[in-house]
């Protein structure tokens, strides 16, 4: 993967690097419970912390990648959306805050990375008292519990905007521009 993104990048040269992956990393191993009938909930921690630091690991190789083209390239990295049925919401947060410390050990002043906090009012439809809604609540960002209704993909559009937007004009997580401050960085952490 990261060989032709290497490839891709150096054909088109980006200045942003967008990168939401991770859902579907843990997929299998979810499926590999649920098609034993065993709630997700038994996975351990260390089959978790395999996948997790596979798809960190996969991240910072993007990173990498990028930057051999543009050691400028500003990047947006995103905690990925709850997903209903593959990983429980505990362990999705768990990840998502592991993905940010750990991707943020590699910004640099002259190749910042934003994390956009895509988990955080994203509701992939778990109805309250319906283990089985499968994202069918009224409120539900999702059309089947991982991939997102029109209403979910706007909210995933403005994080990003809102990060892209920081990233260009937000010197800091301080900034005395108002779009700069309140809800918005509450969602996007400037590494």
């Amino acid at each position: 993967m990261t060989d032709n993104i290497i490839h891709f990048s150096s054909n088109v040269n980006p200045d942003i690097g967008i990168i939401y992956l991770g859902v579907n990393d843990f997929v299998p191993l979810s499926l590999s419970y649920v098609q034993k009938n065993i709630s997700i909930t038994n996975i351990s921690r260390q089959e978790w912390d395999g996948v997790e630091n596979k798809t960190i690991q996969n991240i910072k190789s993007i990173i990498q990648g990028l930057r051999q083209n543009n050691p400028n390239i500003k990047v947006v990295v995103a905690k990925i959306t709850p997903c209903y049925w593959c990983v429980t919401q505990d362990e999705m947060k768990f990840f998502g805050d592991k993905l940010g410390t750990e991707i943020c050990k590699n910004a640099t002043e002259q190749s910042p990375i934003v994390i956009a906090d895509l988990f955080s009012g994203f509701n992939s439809g778990l109805c309250p008292g319906d283990p089985y809604s499968t994202g069918k609540c009224a409120n539900s960002d999702t059309n089947d519990g991982v991939h997102p209704s029109v209403a979910g993909s706007i909210k995933i559009a403005n994080k990003f905007y809102d990060s892209i937007k920081k990233l260009f004009y937000c010197e800091s997580e301080t900034s005395s521009k108002p779009e700069c401050n309140g809800p918005v960085s509450e969602m996007i952490h400037y590494c």
